[in-house]
């Protein structure tokens, strides 16, 4: 009884299946013969594809193509189809829709099976993409694309090659039915196409992969590439289709890419972008000047677009040929040619260097790429004893090696910009600094303290400078002596519990331990596979949560030493003549005799500088009054020195602490910018600019008094510098 029943409902869904694939099949041809009625008519009677019912029917095709994949989802074969997908491929009903639109009668058929394909080509599976029916009109739609030189089709046309690239990543067998060789005469039009069509199985299988040569061709590849250097939707798309090519430039592919115009095309975008941005940032405050302002974001981000899209073929692109032909280019062309001479044009006083220092900070916070973080900074920071900037396939010619020593260096340029005397520019020329160093200070470190011993070590294309020091060991007594001077400089009023907690001790620890061990790990990343054979060694730290989030030693296995010994006194001695190093602590030592924004760039470039995995500076910065010598500058004598003019000064001026408390609360919630260079504080007393300065200035010192703690505190923690308990 049973298995009569089943051959019962067996029956009745085969019946069901059967009545529903005959209702399909009708309705695709009744579709089909519609849309050809249509165009037949549309030959007499010229008219719009709006006034047909070609959208109509086109839509319903797919629909009924797409359902059918959809309802049987697990054919046994990658050749099984259902009847209306087996009736499209046996009867070329594409490549039948494709020519038929190739007259564009009625006007916008052609763009309504250039979406009908493209939509196609994203549903179905990508195993019927093998098969010549599917991808043969395809090819025919891009091969008369790239005769066209109208942009009437360029979004429809691109959503087609978004699509195909998609599929091309997900199954990267389909790439041989693309990247083919051209056996195509140079001058090929449709009818010439189709003429020399082979006469094939409609069922035929993907081309052979074979050896390379001049004559292939990517046409998919070709088109995209028009499109990369804009900036608008366009670009969008056909960057992020390259980038699923790039992901796939392996073997063969990687050369015919290579040798494309690709490096010229992105590196020629970014000379053309960066040549287009103004000299002098237009202000953002004044209503009337909205419009250029609103322009200029708009070219600037139009910019780094173009800048994340070069790095990200670094970062996606598994081929060296074709990233150290970007690299090489984009230093060739771009960095040598078009930074440098607007960097070096540029006046402080006309508003030119302000601007060009801020589009170098807006790129190196873009850069992420460590190939294009070490490429940047050695573009920007290349000093005179430098010899790793040259090409490594080059060598320079006895003439540019000759005028090498008359030319004027990036860093040069960048450190004397500290020191002008337009407030912007030495603003923009801190924050710079501070950016290199908190996103790149494996690569920048070095070449902003030059006197800094290290040591180069290359890892694959990137020479790197690393520390070239003894591991110093600090006796507890003489660590805790100099975090009690310290702690001795925070202000008193500073310890009640109705301080905020965003400018407490604790607050600033937490960003401490966050920046070491951000460092920390930069290092460790670049060299643990090539440098750290051995295991990180434990170390204690306060919490549970700290030890085990804490990076493991990024500098080896190397000797410790107490401080201070002759080698290490002698490094530090040698570190106090920096003069890029000097030349801050002069900064930071008038400190009152510079801004607010000076300042608070300022004590962000000594915040990173406290937290660099690099003991002597540490050491310098912190105590070298006492490891060296009592005439030596450190943070701590510079903090007296301030902390003396702040109360000397205080004490003549009305209602300071109410101003300071009324300053800090306005800086915490966001307001110390939109108040006018003249408030009143406390009914009718009023803080003249220079006053209402001061405030501000005190308050960012004992801040930064506070954040320079943390981080001395913390330092302890790190296995690169060792406190001896015993």
């Amino acid at each position: 009884m049973n298995e009569l029943f089943s051959r019962w409902k067996t029956s009745v869904v085969n019946n069901i299946a059967s009545r529903t694939n005959a209702y399909s099949l009708g309705k695709l041809k009744k579709c089909y013969e519609s849309i050809t009625e249509d165009f037949e008519a549309s030959l007499s009677w010229p008219r719009d594809i709006q006034n047909t019912d070609i959208p109509v029917s086109l839509q319903q095709i797919g629909d009924l193509l797409v359902n059918e994949q959809a309802a049987d989802p697990n054919q046994e074969s990658d050749l099984d189809a259902g009847c209306c997908t087996e009736y499209c491929i046996n009867n070329d009903i594409f490549g039948s829709l494709v020519r038929m639109s190739e007259a564009d009668v009625p006007k916008g058929y052609r763009s309504e099976v250039i979406r009908f394909m493209s939509t196609l080509v994203s549903l179905i599976d990508s195993k019927y993409l093998i098969q010549k029916a599917f991808h043969g009109p395809v090819l025919l739609l891009m091969r008369w694309y790239s005769l066209q030189k109208g942009i009437e089709f360029d979004e429809d046309m691109l959503d087609l090659e978004f699509n195909i690239a998609s599929k091309i990543r997900e199954s990267p067998h389909l790439l041989n039915i693309f990247f083919t060789k051209d056996f195509a005469p140079k001058n090929v039009t449709i009818e010439s196409i189709e003429k020399g069509k082979q006469e094939e199985d409609p069922m035929v299988v993907v081309a052979a992969p074979a050896q390379l040569s001049s004559d292939y061709r990517f046409l998919l590849f070709e088109q995209l590439l028009r499109f990369i250097h804009m900036d608008d939707k366009r670009a969008d798309v056909a960057r992020t289709a390259c980038l699923f090519i790039l992901e796939l430039a392996t073997g063969e592919l990687q050369h015919y890419i290579a040798q494309s115009d690709l490096s010229t095309i992105v590196v020629a975008g970014l000379g053309g972008l960066f040549s287009q941005l103004p000299q002098q940032i237009p202000p953002k405050a004044s209503s009337t000047s909205s419009y250029e302002f609103e322009s200029f974001k708009n070219d600037l981000n139009a910019f780094l677009d173009l800048l994340e899209f070069v790095q990200e073929i670094l970062i996606k692109c598994p081929s060296r040929v074709i990233t150290v032909a970007i690299l090489d280019y984009l230093k060739l062309s771009f960095l040598d040619n078009i930074v440098h001479a607007s960097v070096l044009n540029a006046s402080d006083f006309d508003g030119s260097a302000h601007s060009c220092l801020f589009y170098l900070h807006e790129m190196m916070k873009v850069i992420r790429e460590d190939q294009l973080s070490n490429l940047f900074c050695r573009f920007l920071l290349r000093g005179d004893d430098d010899d790793d900037d040259h090409d490594d396939l080059q060598q320079p010619s006895p003439a540019a090696a000759a005028g090498s020593d008359l030319k004027l260096h990036m860093r040069d340029i960048v450190v004397s910009k500290i020191g002008s005397l337009s407030e912007d520019v030495s603003v923009a020329a801190l924050r710079l600094i501070h950016t290199m160093l908190a996103y790149h200070s494996r690569h920048c470190l070095y070449r902003i303290i030059e006197k800094l011993p290290y040591k180069k070590l290359t890892q694959g294309f990137i020479e790197i400078k690393q520390p070239d020091h003894l591991n110093l060991s600090m006796d507890i007594h003489q660590h805790l002596n100099i975090v009690s001077r310290y702690f001795a400089l925070i202000p008193q009023e500073e310890y009640p519990d109705q301080t905020d907690i965003r400018t407490t001790l604790q607050a600033y620890l937490e960003d401490a331990q966050q920046a070491l061990a951000t460092h920390n790990q930069k290092l460790l990343t670049a060299r643990a596979a090539a440098f750290l054979p051995h295991q990180p060694r434990t170390s204690s730290l306060p919490t549970a949560r700290h030890r085990d989030s804490r990076p493991v030693s990024a500098f080896g296995p190397i000797s410790k030493t107490s401080v201070l010994d002759a080698k290490a006194r002698e490094q530090m001695i040698e570190l106090s003549r920096d003069p890029t190093l000097r030349k801050f602590m002069d900064k930071l030592t008038n400190f009152f005799s510079h801004s607010y924004e000076i300042n608070l760039a300022v004590t962000g470039v000594f915040s990173q500088l406290v937290t660099m995995p690099q003991p002597l500076l540490y050491m310098y910065l912190y105590s070298a009054d006492i490891l060296v010598d009592s005439q030596q500058t450190s943070l701590y004598t510079i903090f007296v020195k301030l902390l003396k003019e702040a109360e000397d000064k205080a004490t003549v001026l009305s209602d300071f602490e109410f101003s300071l408390e009324k300053t800090k609360t306005d800086m915490l919630n966001g307001r110390l910018q939109k108040k006018s260079r003249r408030r009143t504080l406390g009914g009718s007393t009023h803080v003249p600019d220079l006053e209402e300065e001061f405030v501000k200035n005190c308050l960012v010192l004992h801040e930064f008094i506070k954040e320079a703690l943390a981080a001395l505190v913390l330092h302890g923690s790190r296995d690169y510098d060792h406190i001896s308990y015993i």
